[in-house]
């Protein structure tokens, strides 16, 4: 019997969109590793992050997509740097040959004003030390 949730290893659509769900799963455990390897607790983090403990629980435990602020807040609270890398590919999944792939660099993105941490100020604990980075590849 052939399983119907099976991604066809012929289909580069199909392999395409499975590698993408998968980001956030592999980012999160990511993060939690780091986590481990610090000896940091679930409620250390929660502190750092303003935020229950339960939250951080669910948001190391859910199977839903997390968001991406959430993933910055718990990244910073943990001392990890995220790079994210984007890569336009082909309609069977291979880079494109003449399109580089771009890292994004945080300092460079609109929304934040070229602050990444503007996101933390009204969160972080006041004796937290925020220093400016940016991310390159």
């Amino acid at each position: 019997m052939t399983d119907p949730f099976a991604i066809d290893p012929d289909n580069a659509e199909e392999q395409l969109a499975a590698e993408l769900a998968a980001v956030p799963f592999r980012l999160v455990d990511d993060l939690v590793s780091v986590r481990h390897r610090r000896d940091l607790t679930q409620a250390q983090v929660a502190r750092l992050m303003n935020r229950h403990e339960a939250q951080v629980s669910r948001f190391e435990n859910e199977v839903s997509d997390p968001r991406l602020s959430t993933v910055m807040r718990y990244a910073y609270a943990i001392g990890a740097r995220i790079h994210l890398r984007i890569e336009e590919v082909d309609v069977h999944g291979h880079p494109m040959p003449d399109v580089p792939g771009n890292v994004l660099r945080l300092a460079d993105h609109p929304t934040w004003d070229n602050d990444p941490f503007k996101m933390f100020a009204e969160t972080a604990p006041l004796n937290t030390k925020v220093e400016k980075w940016v991310a390159t590849d």
